[in-house]
């Protein structure tokens, strides 16, 4: 008898553990045709869709398969530096599940909106609740051009202080002196 309800435990516990594999590769194969459909229709349909399966995405298969593919992190990346809010918060969803180049693009793309949109990245920052070290890594990308360009470097930091100086949202002020308490400590590195 014991050996019966151990069986019938352990079997539930299989069939359990299955059907939740099954889900996460199900979640990661629709995300995979959710990347497609938001990049052709750009609706807000698709981007929901899309965005909540990137939040609720957690097991490690899950991340691996939901990660926009190099060539659809192109795509995205492109409509971020347009200032397509929907394509922003996609990407700040997605860099959990980034590395290396794939990585270092996105956040470069994102650093970029402090000088084109800078209203748009501090309400992101926000909305993702992110840490100061992670805003302070968000913010020393710059563009791949000035890597060994110093004055290059000033010259984008200048503007991109000015950029952040101009929002005058109440409810982002705090993020805004944060940024550019940030900015000003990574300007003075390059004197």
């Amino acid at each position: 008898m014991r050996t019966i309800v151990r069986t019938t435990i352990f079997f539930r516990l299989l069939c359990f553990l299955a059907m939740s594999v099954i889900g996460q590769i199900a979640v990661a194969q629709s995300l995979t045709d959710e990347w497609a459909a938001f990049l052709r229709t750009r609706n807000t349909e698709s981007y929901h869709v899309l965005a909540q399966g990137l939040y609720s995405c957690q097991a490690s298969q899950c991340l691996q398969d939901a990660a926009p593919s190099s060539v659809v992190l192109n795509k995205l990346l492109t409509l971020v530096q347009q200032g397509d809010p929907m394509a922003v918060d996609l990407t700040f969803l997605s860099i959990r599940l980034l590395d290396g180049g794939n990585l270092e693009d996105a956040m470069r793309a994102l650093s970029a909106l402090t000088g084109s949109n800078p209203k748009l990245f501090l309400k992101q920052i926000k909305k993702q609740s992110m840490s100061d070290r992670q805003i302070k890594r968000l913010l020393h990308m710059l563009p791949l051009d000035s890597v060994d360009d110093i004055d290059k470097k000033k010259l984008i930091l200048d503007q991109r202080i000015r950029a952040l100086s101009a929002v005058d949202d109440p409810s982002l002020i705090d993020l805004r002196d944060l940024a550019i308490a940030k900015l000003r400590l990574m300007r003075i590195e390059f004197k």
